[in-house]
């Protein structure tokens, strides 16, 4: 006969005393089930299920519930200091949602960090949740598609299970823990074992938290005060409930100086492993490499660039302890295989630069044309050639109803053309588009040496496009000496400005400031 042990004599006495955050009839369930155990026999699979649910009952009812403290913020302030620069907006709402804490003893709404990979959300809510010492648990929501996986499965099935949601609180030893969702954006599709995404408004929406069920354990327990963290790449394809359930805080992109200091923080912490071997390295090579990612949003670049003077430069500190990196293993190790395509530009009417992004990661910057053409007697149509996108196509049909707009005419057969054979996607060429038509149709020449980004409406206003510290690089290192950008965009681009010394950046809002940049007066070129 199965016999439960002195903590669920324990864990019983906390349910009738009230003080466990579960509820009056938790208590009758466990002693229900205590009871059948009593009667099954020691083989019958319901008496093993029956135990199991009690003892994980037992670790629930027992959990320790922390109180927030001051020293927590101390310890937590100093640990995200330590482990990672910048981000000094999310240090600070971390901050104030623990002093709520503190004040409140409540766990803080869940807090939603999406950026691009690499730059930080997850080992900084990592860092943060070690620090506050409650115990923290990271459930990888990346290819989940059943809502068993979070909020377990039936006791009645075989090989059942608690959910992962249950597990972070009992694993942690905690009723408030903090729980890290981490890349919610990528929960799989699948529909046939109920969703995913929506089984986390368990616990994500506070009243519902309060009477958590797990499906396993099927008994009711306050899952409200763990501190919900939830990370994603981009806000497409969370569903709109999740988002309306928490604090969303996008991450900024880390300045050059703060890559810098990134860089060197990662030499040291790889010299601490060989040590006491150690590979020297001056603020100049530091600067070499971030230099080559300084437009990406992550810093996983620069780590693998970091671990690759590492490994090159292994064979000599395997001779001697002290090895000093040089500037040509640098450029070795760093040498650039991005092919940036060429393209002649004549500056001739119908032809603008578009600045524009590229690569898997879309972190690659170049310039490539857009030609138009123009048979103004012709019927009224538009052709777009070069594997646009649908929201390509759509975006050139509003450029040119803007360029329409602006001249006042309908213009009959419009073709445009893209070249560069890759497939084509966003709306950020709508303003070069434009320009092109308006250039073809007037016969005014362009400047070749200014590249263009931006979204259009059809009335000539210039709307906000993204990614433009890495079409500014692209531009740069493509030779074009400006680069019109609306701006809207413009505070994205400020902390790369002193990067692009060399590059002069156009903020525009409409179509005829664009225009007076980049068109060429007939008499300026009479002059020259």
């Amino acid at each position: 006969m199965a016999e439960y042990n002195s903590n669920t004599e324990k864990a019983i006495e906390i349910l009738t005393n009230g003080e466990s955050g579960m509820y009056w009839e938790t208590g009758s369930k466990i002693l229900r089930a205590i009871h059948q155990m009593q009667k099954a026999t020691e083989d019958d699979s319901e008496n093993k299920t029956d135990e199991k649910r009690i003892n994980l009952l037992t670790q629930l009812v027992l959990a320790t519930e922390h109180e927030y403290t001051a020293k927590e913020e101390e310890k937590a302030e100093k640990a995200m200091e330590e482990s990672h620069e910048g981000l000094q907006d999310l240090k600070g709402i971390l901050l104030s949602q623990l002093r709520m804490a503190i004040m409140t003893q409540k766990a803080p709404k869940p807090l939603l960090l999406v950026g691009e990979p690499g730059s930080g959300k997850t080992s900084l809510a990592v860092s943060f949740a070690k620090a506050l010492g409650h115990g923290y648990a990271t459930i990888q929501m990346s290819g989940l598609a059943g809502a068993f996986v979070l909020n377990g499965t039936d006791a009645s099935y075989k090989n059942a299970e608690i959910g992962r949601i249950t597990k972070a609180f009992i694993n942690t030893s905690s009723r408030n823990p903090v729980i890290i969702f981490d890349e919610v954006d990528k929960i799989g599709t699948n529909m046939n074992y109920g969703s995913a995404s929506y089984a986390m408004l368990d616990a994500l929406e506070c009243d519902r938290a309060r009477f958590f069920v797990d499906e396993f354990i099927t008994v009711p327990f306050d899952a409200s005060k763990a501190w919900y963290l939830l990370t994603a790449n981009t806000l497409e394809g969370i569903p709109e409930p999740v988002l309306d359930r928490c604090q969303i805080y996008v991450m900024p992109p880390y300045t050059p100086q703060e890559k810098k200091k990134i860089a060197k923080r990662i030499f040291t912490a790889m010299n601490e492993e060989i040590a006491p071997r150690h590979l020297w390295t001056t603020g100049k090579q530091l600067e070499i490499i971030t230099r080559k990612y300084m437009t990406d949003c992550g810093v996983r670049g620069i780590k693998k660039s970091i671990e690759l003077c590492f490994s090159s430069s292994s064979k000599a500190l395997l001779k001697e302890n002290n090895v000093h990196l040089d500037d040509k293993a640098i450029e070795r190790t760093l040498q650039d295989n991005i092919h940036r395509p060429s393209f002649p530009f004549s500056g001739n009417p119908g032809t603008v630069p578009i600045a524009a992004v590229t690569g898997p990661e879309r972190n690659i910057g170049i310039v490539f044309p857009v030609e138009s053409s123009i048979i103004e007697d012709s019927y009224h149509n538009t052709v777009i050639t070069g594997l646009p996108s649908g929201l390509m196509s759509e975006s050139a049909e509003v450029a040119r109803a803007a360029a329409e707009e602006t001249l006042g005419k309908d213009l009959g057969l419009v073709r445009i053309n893209y070249p560069f054979a890759i497939r084509k996607d966003g709306d950020s060429a709508g303003l070069a588009t434009a320009l092109s038509i308006i250039s073809k149709a007037t016969g005014r020449r362009i400047r070749k040496d200014i590249a263009v980004t931006g979204a259009i409406t059809m009335s000539g206003l210039v709307l906000q496009v993204s990614g433009c510290p890495v079409k500014a690089e692209g531009a740069m290192l493509s030779g074009m000496n400006g680069l019109i950008i609306p701006a809207s965009s413009e505070k994205e681009l400020t902390p790369f400005l002193s990067s692009f010394r060399n590059l002069q950046i156009y903020p525009v809002s409409t179509l005829s400031e664009a225009m007076k940049i980049i068109m060429i007066e007939e008499e300026k070129e009479r002059n020259c």
